[in-house]
Protein backbone atom coordinates (compact mmCIF):
# COMPACT_ATOMS: atom_id res chain seq x y z
CA UNK A 1 0.00 0.00 0.00
CA UNK A 2 2.92 2.27 1.13
CA UNK A 3 4.36 1.83 -2.69
CA UNK A 4 1.12 2.71 -4.42
CA UNK A 5 0.82 6.09 -2.28
CA UNK A 6 4.35 6.82 -3.38
CA UNK A 7 3.68 6.71 -6.52
CA UNK A 8 0.87 9.37 -6.25
CA UNK A 9 3.36 11.50 -4.43
CA UNK A 10 5.27 11.50 -7.40
CA UNK A 11 3.24 13.94 -9.19
CA UNK A 12 3.77 16.13 -6.41
CA UNK A 13 7.07 16.15 -5.52
CA UNK A 14 8.29 15.87 -9.36
CA UNK A 15 5.22 17.50 -11.22
CA UNK A 16 4.86 15.20 -13.53
CA UNK A 17 2.41 11.44 -13.11
CA UNK A 18 4.17 8.13 -13.31
CA UNK A 19 2.82 8.28 -17.49
CA UNK A 20 3.93 11.42 -17.53
CA UNK A 21 7.43 10.52 -16.68
CA UNK A 22 7.57 7.80 -19.15
CA UNK A 23 6.03 9.53 -21.85
CA UNK A 24 9.18 12.21 -21.35
CA UNK A 25 11.55 9.25 -21.11
CA UNK A 26 9.87 8.39 -24.75
CA UNK A 27 10.95 11.59 -25.91
CA UNK A 28 14.82 11.91 -24.56
CA UNK A 29 15.24 9.75 -27.57
CA UNK A 30 13.76 11.94 -30.61
CA UNK A 31 10.68 13.60 -31.33
CA UNK A 32 7.68 11.77 -31.37
CA UNK A 33 4.30 11.90 -32.52
CA UNK A 34 0.91 10.48 -30.01
CA UNK A 35 -0.03 6.94 -31.63
CA UNK A 36 3.93 6.62 -31.71
CA UNK A 37 4.30 6.72 -27.91
CA UNK A 38 1.30 4.50 -27.35
CA UNK A 39 1.96 2.26 -29.84
CA UNK A 40 5.91 2.43 -28.00
CA UNK A 41 4.20 1.99 -24.26
CA UNK A 42 2.61 -0.85 -25.19
CA UNK A 43 5.74 -2.36 -26.42
CA UNK A 44 7.00 -1.52 -23.04
CA UNK A 45 4.77 -3.56 -20.96
CA UNK A 46 4.25 -6.34 -23.24
CA UNK A 47 0.63 -6.00 -22.87
CA UNK A 48 0.53 -5.60 -19.13
CA UNK A 49 -0.58 -2.00 -19.48
CA UNK A 50 -2.57 -0.92 -22.60
CA UNK A 51 -2.76 3.29 -22.99
CA UNK A 52 -5.22 4.62 -24.83
CA UNK A 53 -4.66 6.71 -27.71
CA UNK A 54 -6.68 9.26 -25.86
CA UNK A 55 -4.94 9.18 -22.66
CA UNK A 56 -1.34 9.72 -24.43
CA UNK A 57 -2.77 12.75 -26.11
CA UNK A 58 -4.33 14.00 -22.71
CA UNK A 59 -0.71 13.84 -21.16
CA UNK A 60 1.20 15.34 -23.85
CA UNK A 61 -1.44 18.20 -23.83
CA UNK A 62 -0.62 18.78 -19.90
CA UNK A 63 2.58 18.37 -20.60
CA UNK A 64 3.29 20.97 -23.07
CA UNK A 65 1.03 23.68 -21.07
CA UNK A 66 3.63 22.67 -18.20
CA UNK A 67 6.58 23.92 -20.61
CA UNK A 68 7.76 20.07 -20.66
CA UNK A 69 7.24 19.37 -24.69
CA UNK A 70 6.40 21.42 -27.41
CA UNK A 71 4.92 20.46 -30.11
CA UNK A 72 4.90 20.89 -33.67
CA UNK A 73 2.88 20.45 -36.73
CA UNK A 74 3.72 18.32 -39.14
CA UNK A 75 2.42 18.28 -42.39
CA UNK A 76 2.66 14.79 -44.81
CA UNK A 77 1.59 14.28 -48.46
CA UNK A 78 -1.00 12.26 -48.92
CA UNK A 79 -1.60 11.84 -45.55
CA UNK A 80 -2.82 13.73 -42.44
CA UNK A 81 -1.13 16.19 -40.73
CA UNK A 82 0.25 15.20 -37.51
CA UNK A 83 1.73 16.90 -34.19
CA UNK A 84 5.38 16.10 -33.29
CA UNK A 85 6.78 16.30 -29.55
CA UNK A 86 9.94 17.34 -28.41
CA UNK A 87 11.22 17.41 -24.87
CA UNK A 88 11.99 21.03 -23.45
CA UNK A 89 15.11 22.12 -21.41
CA UNK A 90 12.27 21.67 -18.44
CA UNK A 91 11.04 18.50 -19.37
CA UNK A 92 14.78 17.21 -19.42
CA UNK A 93 15.24 18.38 -15.95
CA UNK A 94 12.35 16.84 -14.40
CA UNK A 95 13.26 13.44 -16.42
CA UNK A 96 16.60 13.58 -14.14
CA UNK A 97 14.38 14.42 -10.99
CA UNK A 98 11.90 11.25 -11.61
CA UNK A 99 15.18 8.83 -12.70
CA UNK A 100 16.73 10.06 -9.16
CA UNK A 101 13.42 9.30 -7.58
CA UNK A 102 12.64 5.69 -8.72
CA UNK A 103 15.81 4.83 -8.60
CA UNK A 104 15.38 5.17 -5.08
CA UNK A 105 12.31 3.70 -4.80
CA UNK A 106 13.88 0.52 -6.32
CA UNK A 107 16.26 0.52 -3.74
CA UNK A 108 13.65 0.20 -1.08
CA UNK A 109 11.80 -2.36 -3.36
CA UNK A 110 15.53 -4.21 -3.65
CA UNK A 111 15.81 -4.33 0.44
CA UNK A 112 12.17 -5.90 0.66
CA UNK A 113 12.78 -8.41 -1.27
CA UNK A 114 16.32 -9.27 0.37
CA UNK A 115 14.24 -9.37 3.37
CA UNK A 116 11.51 -11.66 2.27
CA UNK A 117 14.55 -14.08 0.26
CA UNK A 118 16.72 -14.15 3.96
CA UNK A 119 13.29 -14.96 5.63
CA UNK A 120 11.56 -17.49 3.36
CA UNK A 121 13.24 -20.26 4.52
CA UNK A 122 12.14 -19.15 8.30
CA UNK A 123 8.83 -20.13 7.03
CA UNK A 124 8.26 -22.68 4.40
CA UNK A 125 7.99 -25.52 7.10
CA UNK A 126 4.71 -24.27 8.44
Amino acid sequence: MALLWRWHKCRRELGVSPVELMVLLLLTERPKYGYEITQELKQWFSGLWMPYVGTIYHCLRRLEKKGFVKSSLESREGGLDRKNYTITEIGTEAVKRGIKYFRKQIGLIQHFIHLVDEYSGTYEDE
